[in-house]
């Protein structure tokens, strides 16, 4: 299947439409908890929440990026590159998709999987339905492997210690960045 910008939108939908469904039944049957304690149940005030869900997706998407600058990571930087080359997203395109996938991929991995098995063992769960991040026989991709574990980690800790609306957050503004670099990357290097 040719990658282009209608059907990289339309899997963000689908993970919307199809993961948070999951998810959420994963919390009403088997957690027995409603989704309104989900949403709701939180100590943080929803600005809060938001606010440090943000910083933790700009931190990580910081890091991110700056490791796909290290040669070392050449390998991975130029798959990124190929991958998106042909798609031409747009700004509301991005935002649209981070939206979307963070929403579908947290209520799944992390308000549905993550109380049966654990921040870690979910972490590394999410990251191998990424693909072939963790082939330790391709080791730029396997250390971005072992960098999102830790990044997803992240997004359960947030899940059990703020709420599922700041690891939404964290984890729809780490795409949008990251999603935006590498799209702008791409634009210029076609440009040039």
């Amino acid at each position: 299947m040719q990658i282009n910008r209608k059907v990289f939108v339309l899997l963000a939908i689908l993970s919307l439409l199809v993961m948070s469904p999951i998810g959420l039944l994963l919390v009403v049957f088997l957690q027995e908890e409603s989704i309104f304690n989900l949403f709701f149940s939180s100590s943080f005030s929803w600005v809060s929440q938001i606010l440090i869900g943000t910083a933790y997706g700009i931190a990580g998407a910081a890091i991110a990026t700056t490791l796909l600058k290290i040669s070392f990571f050449a390998p991975v930087k130029s798959f990124f590159a190929e991958t998106f080359k042909d798609i031409q997203l747009t700004i509301f395109d991005i935002l649209l998709i981070s939206i979307y996938v963070g929403i579908g991929e947290e209520l799944l991995f992390r308000a549905g999987i993550q109380p049966f098995l654990g921040v870690w063992i979910t972490s590394v769960v999410f990251v191998l339905a990424h693909g072939m991040y963790l082939d330790p026989r391709r080791l730029p991709f396997f250390v971005v492997g072992l960098f999102m574990i830790l990044l997803s980690s992240g997004l359960g800790y947030l899940f059990e210690y703020v709420s599922i609306t700041s690891a939404i957050v964290a984890h729809a503004v780490y795409d949008a960045i990251s999603l935006g670099v590498i799209v702008k990357e791409n634009t210029t290097q076609l440009s040039e």
